[in-house]
C-alpha cells in the first residue's frame, strides 16, 4: 500500500498482510486528498484508490444536487424519481419556499454543505 498517514489505518493494513510500498506497484493507495493523474496512470489495473479526480460531484451535497439536476434535465425526471427533492440555498430559496408551501406538513432535512458525520443537520 501507499499512503496511510493515519497510524490506525497503517496498523490495520499491516495487521492484514499489507506492506508499505514506496513504488508505483501498490495494490492500495490511501490518500488524505486527491491523487494526481500521474499516480493513477502509474498504478496496476487492479489497484484500489480511496480518492479520485472530481469525486466531489458525488461526495459534496451541494454538487451532488447540481449533478442530479443536470442528469434529470438530460435523461428525464422519471429516471431519478427515487431521489428526494433537494435545493441548494440561498440560490434555490424561491423554489424551496414554493415546495415547502405545497407540502405544508412535510418534514424537511437541512444539511450544511461543508460538514460530515451528521454535524449541523436540522429538521424543519
Amino acid at each position: 500500500f501507499r499512503g496511510g498517514e493515519s497510524l490506525v489505518l497503517r496498523r490495520l493494513l499491516e495487521d492484514h498482510g499489507y506492506l508499505p510500498s514506496p513504488t508505483a506497484d501498490a495494490d492500495l493507495v490511501w490518500s488524505s486528498g486527491h491523487v494526481g493523474p500521474e499516480t493513477l496512470l502509474s498504478l496496476p489495473r487492479h489497484a484500489k484508490v480511496n480518492h479520485f479526480p472530481r469525486s466531489g460531484v458525488i461526495t459534496r451535497k451541494d454538487l451532488l444536487v447540481r449533478t442530479i439536476a443536470m442528469l434529470r434535465a438530460r435523461c428525464g425526471r422519471a429516471a431519478y424519481e427515487y431521489l428526494p427533492l433537494s435545493f441548494v440555498l440561498p440560490a434555490d430559496a424561491a423554489a424551496c419556499t414554493a415546495a415547502m408551501g405545497r407540502d405544508g406538513g412535510a418534514t424537511w432535512i437541512a444539511k450544511p454543505i461543508a460538514s460530515s458525520q451528521g454535524r449541523g443537520i436540522s429538521l424543519l
